[in-house]
């Protein structure tokens, strides 16, 4: 079974596993000193890179602002709204 790991910004991955896809942390705005976010140039690469399509699982490790974003999450959940969302 093939794995990839493609990283977004700050801890943010998607991480392919055969066919399933999960994101973890993937999704952020809050830019924090130090760390990087998802801003809408990166977002809109994103959304046309292969290991970003299709998620099977969107999962947050924790909701701090450097790690989710209410918006984004909405935004792909409507994209893809069979993804399973795992938040703390």
């Amino acid at each position: 079974m093939e794995l990839s790991i493609t990283l977004s910004a700050n801890a943010g991955v998607s991480v392919q596993i055969g066919d399933n896809t999960l994101w973890v942390d993937a999704l952020h705005t809050d830019q924090q000193h130090g760390f990087s976010a998802v801003s809408p140039r990166l977002q809109g690469q994103m959304l046309t890179h292969p290991a970003f399509q299709n998620p099977k699982w969107i999962c947050y490790t924790h909701c701090h602002g450097d790690h989710f974003s209410p918006e984004l999450t909405r935004a792909a959940k409507k994209l893809w709204p069979q993804a399973e969302l795992f938040l703390p």
